[in-house]
């Protein structure tokens, strides 16, 4: 081979391998911008906003609390859920479970007229574990008597529990939220014996 033919051989493969890395190249650029682009699409359509969640089980009529805030989509969110952005004002017109989100629905600003906040001490043994929010049966028995147990009410809301005791005292206060023609037998009934507390679960109907 001539050298005029060795010098056309050269120049045809390194025109080859150019070739060949411009399209290496156009295929790694339409990839990367792919994924740019594939990225913002995705991102624009499940941009995300901070809702209220239920870390614990909530009965119908209690004010919401004991919430945290968790991420989920605009889509999932929109005009649905409660805004953890802003705060939750009002009682819940249903239960919700732990690991619930707040729906907008669930939540009315409606106060009930017709209740009152009765302060019941009841000996921290005939009680289980309470929180705000949850429901009770009232129960009371006359100690001096010796009659069998009473059921006073059903399904009372609590609204809070005192757990500050002092010295031997084994009393705790706990706020009933009490229907005001109910009032004077939770108050007479923990007047005249011990009081018994018993947790409602909540899927109990409240009427």
């Amino acid at each position: 081979m001539t050298g005029t033919g060795v010098m056309l051989s050269v120049m045809r493969r390194f025109r080859t391998a150019r070739i060949r890395d411009l399209r290496l190249w156009l295929g790694l650029s339409f990839i990367v911008v792919s994924m740019i682009v594939g990225a913002r699409m995705v991102s624009s359509g499940h941009d995300t906003v901070q809702v209220w969640q239920a870390t614990r089980d909530l009965q119908a009529g209690a004010e919401p609390a004991d919430l945290v805030p968790v991420s989920v989509t605009q889509d999932v969110a929109r005009d649905t859920y409660a805004l953890a952005a802003e705060p939750v004002t009002g009682t819940l017109r249903w239960p919700l479970t732990a690991g619930q989100l707040v729906p907008l629905s669930a939540i009315t600003l409606d106060s009930d007229p017709d209740v009152r906040a009765v302060a019941v001490p009841v000996d921290s043994r005939h009680l289980p574990r309470l929180q705000q929010g949850d429901r009770v049966d009232v129960w009371t028995t006359d100690t001096q008597e010796r009659t069998p147990p009473r059921l006073v009410l059903t399904h009372v809301l609590v609204s809070g529990v005192d757990t500050d005791t002092s010295g031997i005292a084994s009393d705790l206060t706990v706020m009933l939220q009490v229907p005001t023609n109910d009032v004077g037998d939770v108050v007479a009934a923990s007047r005249s014996g011990a009081v018994d507390l018993v947790a409602v679960p909540i899927t109990s109907p409240t009427s």
